[in-house]
């Protein structure tokens, strides 16, 4: 193959995601998994592009042949996209891009370990197995987490990282297209199979303007008020719409000053709510084995606990607990951060030992309880 020829809009996402993937794993086993090391590795990426022959555009007169060639390939679009099928393809893409731009991400597995797992290979500078009960932070392959480390390093948030999918899909029905049309499979099954590939766009999940199921909700809940089936929907709805930052609350209740705070969920609440904003703390899971030595190597003064996270760890009440740690309830609230398991109780706990104490953490204390327990 000709290095020197461009590579298109394919191969260059390919090269790109692989280079991403391996830069991941090299720069995790120099433990230089931070700025620096992107910083570095991603020029050498673009040293190594230019050196190759620019993906062709160094050669005579391709940059000139290109810009041509992207004119011929718009005004092709344009006749294409008047279509039926390439029109509603078209839509749903702008829907979800709009989606995406509006209003934070609230997909269920990026929100669980997708994202939290790279925030805490960033936080430690490289790739390492976390101590947790909640098994698909490990087990999971590692992927598309290196395509989305640079933008939660460099953009410091998660509102981004939907680019990553976006791109993918927005690929998959015209590759799905050339493939089968490779196989002999005719024009009828060609349309059929490339409107199937192009469902993954659809984003069901609500606060999307995709699918502005909230708002159809409140409507039918204005016209037949106390319906109990579009109650429940409209709690269900709402509790994915605030996933994104189930448990804000309690993170606000967190002394400004803390850069480290426990964790003990139930498996699988979103606990990105904790790192945000993120790069200020990390986020250290407390598990039944590993917590003593967590608590005192990380200097853990603070930890947010759930109630059916500690019953989970073989505790038959929260009080017992946090006997086992000398840890007091600093505040309680009852929160919906997983939909099936409804609402349930969340503790910030204050550690009796702890790296700093005083009375200026029992003023924070104090300040806490003025809240309400």
């Amino acid at each position: 193959m000709d290095v020197r020829r461009p590579i298109g809009v394919y191969g260059a996402w390919i090269v790109a995601s692989a280079w991403l993937c391996a830069g991941g794993w090299v720069l995790s086993w120099l433990g230089q998994l931070n700025r620096g090391g992107y910083a570095v590795f991603l020029l050498a990426g673009l040293g190594a592009w230019y050196v190759s022959g620019g993906g062709g555009l160094r050669r005579a007169g391709r940059f000139t042949e290109g810009v041509k060639a992207t004119k011929r390939r718009v005004w092709r679009w344009r006749k294409r996209f008047r279509r039926l099928l390439p029109m509603a393809f078209l839509l749903l893409a702008s829907l979800a891009a709009v989606g995406g731009m509006l209003y934070e991400p609230n997909n269920g597995d990026g929100l669980t370990y997708r994202v939290p797992r790279v925030l805490h290979w960033l936080a430690a500078g490289r790739w390492h197995w976390i101590d947790t009960v909640y098994t698909r932070m490990n087990y999971s392959s590692v992927g598309f987490e290196w395509l989305m480390a640079p933008l939660l390093l460099f953009r410091g948030g998660d509102r981004l990282v939907f680019l990553v999918n976006m791109a993918s899909y927005l690929m998959l029905p015209g590759l799905a297209f050339l493939a089968l049309r490779g196989l002999g499979v005719g024009g009828g099954g060609v349309a059929v199979a490339a409107a199937w590939s192009a469902v993954g766009l659809v984003i069901l999940t609500p606060a999307r303007p995709l699918w502005p199921a909230q708002t159809a909700l409140s409507v039918l809940a204005a016209r037949y008020p106390g319906h109990g089936l579009i109650e429940r929907a409209r709690s269900v709805y709402g509790a994915y719409g605030r996933k994104w930052d189930s448990l804000g609350e309690l993170r606000e209740l967190l002394p400004a000053d803390v850069r480290a705070v426990g964790f003990v969920g139930n498996g699988d609440e979103s606990e990105v709510s904790l790192w945000r904003p993120i790069g200020q703390r990390r986020v250290v899971h407390l598990s039944e084995e590993g917590g003593e030595t967590a608590i005192r190597e990380q200097g853990l003064g603070w930890a947010v606990v759930s109630e059916g996270g500690v019953r989970r760890l073989g505790y038959v009440s929260v009080e017992g607990w946090l006997r086992r740690y000398d840890a007091e309830v600093v505040a309680r609230r009852s929160l919906m951060s997983k939909v099936s398991a409804g609402r349930q109780q969340w503790f910030v706990v204050r550690m009796r030992v702890r790296e700093t104490g005083g009375v200026e953490d029992d003023a924070i204390v104090r300040g806490i309880l003025e809240r309400g327990i």
